[in-house]
């Protein structure tokens, strides 16, 4: 029963995220998301209390996912440049947020992805910043890091919006990413240097719908 409950939960995110790209998140109604996903339209509210409930779904998958992908993409940098892994990743979540319909909506509300993006990368980014800690390439005292991280976050979903509602053209995630590396003690040119290094080619995000953040 709970492998078949999982994977209803998972169709019915993968259809929000179709129907939320091609109507946008505002338009989806909660009809075309179970029409598509072939599931009753009361067995919706077995899974999700309502449309932004499911839109927050699809926000944790997304954001989980490119985490995974990041992760990939630096690999060979994490142990021998974390810093450059660090600001690839920074600017590659940037962009996700610039390009994608959907996390585009949720940039436009900055409390709530904020909110999202500290609770699904705090794992990911605080391994990273602690092994830069220990490399020397950045420089926060043990006892900052959360306050810190918690700066960063901000900084990334507010250049998120700006970019989103055309403050900011679409190559400022470098700028962004400059600041971020800035916050962490890197100096300006270092910073500077990091922040417009050619990034690997990125493919299409895959997204995993069966995943489940630690609310669920």
């Amino acid at each position: 029963m709970e492998k078949k409950r999982r994977a209803t939960r998972a169709k019915l995110l993968e259809a929000a995220y179709d129907v939320m790209v091609e109507k946008g998140v505002d338009a989806a109604t909660i009809r075309e998301i179970t029409d598509k996903a072939d599931i009753g339209f009361g067995t919706f509210y077995n899974y999700f209390q309502n449309k932004e409930d499911l839109a927050v779904g699809v926000l944790d998958c997304m954001i989980h996912s490119v985490a995974q992908r990041n992760l990939v993409l630096t690999a060979p940098l994490q142990e021998t440049r974390p810093d450059l892994a660090m600001a690839m990743s920074t600017r590659l979540l940037i962009r996700s947020g610039y390009q994608d319909v959907t996390l585009g909506w949720w940039a436009r509300r900055p409390d709530l992805l904020a909110d999202r993006l500290r609770a699904g990368l705090h794992p990911f980014v605080l391994h990273h910043i602690r092994h830069a800690i220990a490399t020397g390439v950045v420089h926060i005292a043990e006892d900052n890091i959360e306050p810190v991280l918690a700066m960063l976050i901000w900084l990334v979903v507010g250049g998120m919006r700006d970019m989103q509602l055309g403050m900011q053209p679409p190559e400022a995630d470098a700028l962004i990413t400059e600041g971020f590396m800035r916050v962490m003690g890197v100096s300006r040119r270092t910073a500077h240097e990091l922040a417009n290094a050619p990034l690997p080619a990125v493919a299409p995000l895959t997204i995993d719908f069966s995943f489940q953040d630690q609310d669920t």
